[in-house]
């Protein structure tokens, strides 16, 4: 309403609507928010590089930000060397290459 460019009629009225006799009606502050469910962690993208020797179709162990050890198989056309982005699912507890 203070907006140098909310001049107009419907400035007035609405004015008027949310003022009475010079009491502002509308709460000091925005009542709380509803309580809700905690925020489940968000997935995260993790590099890694396929370590020598290794070659598709075989499984590798990789520890992810909460300390745990999870494997995935290595995906096709990957060999020792490749970098490699891998999808942290923390709720599933999964990594999945993302090729």
């Amino acid at each position: 309403l203070n907006d140098p460019h909310s001049r107009g009629l419907w400035c007035l009225e609405l004015r008027g609507f949310l003022e009475v006799g010079g009491v502002h009606t509308l709460p000091d502050q925005a009542p709380p928010l509803a309580a809700s469910a905690p925020a489940e962690p968000e997935g995260q993208v993790l590099q890694i590089s396929i370590p020598a020797g290794v070659s598709s179709g075989q499984t590798l162990s990789v520890t992810v930000p909460d300390g745990q050890q999870l494997n995935f198989t290595v995906p096709p056309g990957m060999a020792g060397g490749s970098e490699l982005q891998l999808w942290y699912d923390p709720v599933a507890g999964t990594v999945s290459p993302l090729v």
